[in-house]
């Protein structure tokens, strides 16, 4: 009987682990089903987390191609001033080069007028000597005519 009472005893011992055991695998069963519904709450998360991902990614690609657009248009525009600065430089060439013209031709102006005013004196002089000689010449004729002279 001791025999028996040693299997008893082994078997009970065994017994008693095998329920600390099963306790143990369902304390971690109830673990693991906490764990799952924590891991699908996360995946679940994750999955709303993509969605905006995508959707911030699209907003971003939208936001890209007009940044492209508008970069497109900066140089386009840039391009053109470009052209008119060249434009406006060389209007501003011709327009330094008429005003330099301008002053020639007014010290030349000035230089005329006196030349000019210089001849209407000399005209204004000999006018004078012609209206002078003219009544000298009227003055001898009546003379000659009161001498009897002929004249031409």
């Amino acid at each position: 009987m001791e025999k028996e009472d040693k299997i008893l005893s082994m078997l009970e011992a065994q017994s008693s682990m095998l329920q600390t055991l099963s306790n143990m695998v369902q304390a971690q069963s109830v673990k693991l089903d906490e764990h799952t519904v924590i891991l699908k709450e996360h995946s679940a998360k994750l999955d709303e987390h993509s969605a905006k991902l995508d959707e911030h990614t699209l907003i971003l690609r939208e936001h890209s191609a007009k940044l492209d657009e508008h970069s497109a248009k900066l140089d386009s525009l840039s391009a053109t001033l470009n052209e008119h600065t060249t434009i406006l430089e060389e209007h501003t060439t011709t327009l330094n080069e008429h005003t330099t013209m301008l002053g020639a031709l007014a010290e030349s102006q000035d230089t005329i007028l006196v030349t000019v005013g210089a001849h209407i004196g000399k005209l204004d002089a000999h006018e004078a000597d012609i209206k002078e000689l003219k009544a000298d010449m009227y003055d001898v004729k009546n003379q000659l005519k009161k001498t009897g002279l002929r004249t031409a």
